[in-house]
């Protein structure tokens, strides 16, 4: 490393490693994002299904099973 970039480093305070790490955090904080988007998503098609299957085993059970729906 030159002295004149290393000297510009010490008067500015920064490592060189600074705008990796900067960059790198970034990275990680996008990838969390999109993984709490997915997550999100899963979670809300669950939810549909359970909506969805409810109400055919409320009407089975009230047919079947003595007339009064099972919670579960």
């Amino acid at each position: 490393m030159a002295k004149g970039a290393r000297s510009a480093d010490l008067a500015t305070g920064r490592d060189a490693a600074g705008p990796r790490v900067d960059e790198a955090a970034a990275l990680i904080a996008a990838m969390l994002a999109a993984q709490r988007l997915q997550w999100e998503a899963m979670s809300a098609w669950q939810r549909w299904l359970l909506a969805f299957y409810r109400d055919p085993w409320e009407q089975w059970a009230c047919r079947f099973g003595g007339g009064v729906p099972i919670d579960v």
